[in-house]
């Protein structure tokens, strides 16, 4: 009797033990919501309500993309790098020997000297 009583103790004490780790509402419904993705901070100013994105594109493949607004404009070169281009003008945008004039659905890119007609595309 007495090494039955040890086992029911025993197997009280080992299933309690075994306390439920599941969300929730269980894994088949209920409330259970993973939670949000966390989004990368950038130093960026907030986008106005209606900012337009305006890419333009090169003669010679570079990309260049602004947002209205925004401090600076990225320039995706044909060869893989990426510039961020500070603005140094109304319309206008600079890193270096870089440089980018935005004309409305036109623009100018200089690099290294070399000027390129670009377009909004």
């Amino acid at each position: 009797m007495r090494h039955q009583t040890l086992a029911l103790a025993s197997a009280a004490l080992l299933l309690a033990a075994c306390g439920s780790t599941h969300p929730p509402g269980g894994y088949g419904g209920g409330d259970y919501r993973p939670p949000p993705p966390v989004t990368p901070a950038y130093n960026q100013a907030p986008l106005a309500p209606g900012a337009r994105i305006v890419s333009y594109v090169c003669e010679d493949l570079t990309r260049i993309t602004f947002t209205e607004g925004q401090p600076n404009a990225r320039a995706m070169l044909n060869s893989g790098l990426e510039l961020s281009l500070a603005r140094t003008g109304a319309n206008r945008y600079g890193a270096g020997s870089y440089d980018f004039r935005a004309l409305g659905a036109e623009g100018q890119w200089f690099n290294s000297g070399k000027a390129w007609r670009c377009r909004i595309g």
